[in-house]
């Protein structure tokens, strides 16, 4: 993991418990000059049952995948701490068949730049 990003562990209350199954999905954290890029398994989430909220310096991840009689559903929840280098008014998100990818651009002054050198 990055400086950038800490997982924060989580709460949870027990009803929550008590009709769920609670998972936390794997996930995969790159880094390049300009943004840091998040990728979640949500195996059968679907965008209605998925919840990406920034409450800054939080960034939290909840999918769910309910069941025929909500006994059994499955919650897969993922919270990180994220540093001030965060653009966090351009986060991005999408899911593509139980993946998600959210993108988290850097601010411009936290991004790599290059400088031209020139020659006396």
């Amino acid at each position: 993991m990055t400086q950038n990003i800490v997982e924060t562990p989580k709460t949870s209350g027990p009803e929550l418990a008590q009709r769920a199954q609670e998972i936390m999905p794997p996930v995969d954290i790159y880094e390049n000059d300009h943004e840091l890029l998040v990728l979640a398994d949500l195996p059968r989430v679907t965008t209605e049952n998925l919840t990406v909220e920034v409450n800054h310096p939080e960034l939290k991840i909840q999918g769910r995948v309910p069941s025929a009689n909500h006994q059994s559903d499955i919650v897969y929840t993922r919270i990180f701490r994220l540093d001030s280098s965060m653009d966090v008014a351009k986060i991005e998100a999408k899911i593509t068949e139980g993946v998600l990818e959210v993108h988290l651009p850097k601010s411009e002054p936290y991004r790599v730049r290059k400088i031209e050198v020139t020659g006396a």
